[in-house]
C-alpha cells in the first residue's frame, strides 16, 4: 500500500501523523510526572530557605526598632535627620531618676549627675528647668544591623495640662553595616 504524501507509514502500514516516532508508553509518562513533582518540591524547599534567610533582614530594614522608652510618655516632638538617624522629645510623668533606672534595667550605661538621684528621686528642692540628671546610652543589634540610642533625661519643667515635669531627648542611630566599629560609644 502505497502511503499518502506528509504522511509516514509505519512497517504494519499504518500511518502516524507524529513524524514516526511512538507515543510515550504509560510508564514513561509516569516517571516524566514524578520527576517534575519532585524537581517541584526541591525548588519549593530552596525557596522557602532562602525566603527565611533574607526576610528578617527585609524586615529589619522596612521596619527598624525605635529605642526602648518607659511607659506614659507622650511624644512632644521629632526630627527624622535621615533613614534610621532621628531624635525624639518626650516628656513623663515619672520621676527622672525612676526614668534612669529605666535604662540602666534596658541595659543601657548611664551616667547619672553626682546627688541627685542618692535616693532613688530628684534630690533637688526646686530643679530649674532643664537640669540634667541622666546620660545613657547603648547600642542594641538586631537582625544583621545594630541601632545605637542615646537617652538624655532632664528634670525641672513645671507640670501643665500637657506636659509631665521630666523630659527625655532620644537620639537614635542605625548602623545599616552591621556595626558601629571604631565609633565609641559617648557619655559626655
Amino acid at each position: 500500500m502505497k502511503g499518502l504524501p506528509g504522511l509516514t507509514t509505519n512497517s504494519s502500514g499504518h500511518g502516524l501523523s507524529n513524524g514516526g516516532t511512538l507515543p510515550p508508553s504509560g510508564a514513561a509518562r509516569r516517571r516524566s510526572g514524578w520527576f517534575t513533582v519532585i524537581l517541584a518540591a526541591v525548588l519549593l524547599v530552596v525557596g522557602v530557605v532562602v525566603v527565611a534567610q533574607f526576610a528578617p533582614i527585609l524586615y529589619a530594614i522596612a521596619v527598624p526598632p525605635a529605642p526602648p522608652r518607659p511607659e506614659n510618655t507622650a511624644l512632644i516632638s521629632t526630627d527624622p535627620a535621615a533613614y534610621g538617624v532621628e531624635t525624639a522629645l518626650y516628656s513623663s510623668p515619672d520621676d527622672a531618676c525612676r526614668v534612669a533606672r529605666y535604662y540602666q534595667s534596658q541595659g543601657a550605661s548611664c551616667r547619672i549627675a553626682p546627688g541627685v538621684c542618692d535616693t532613688g528621686f530628684v534630690q533637688l528642692e526646686q530643679p530649674r528647668p532643664g537640669t540634667q540628671v541622666a546620660r545613657c546610652t547603648a547600642d542594641v543589634s538586631f537582625s544583621i544591623f545594630t541601632m545605637r540610642y542615646r537617652a538624655e533625661i532632664v528634670a525641672g519643667y513645671e507640670v501643665q495640662t500637657e506636659d509631665f515635669p521630666t523630659r527625655l531627648r532620644l537620639e537614635r542611630e542605625i548602623f545599616w553595616t552591621g556595626s558601629p566599629g571604631d565609633i565609641p560609644l559617648t557619655l559626655e
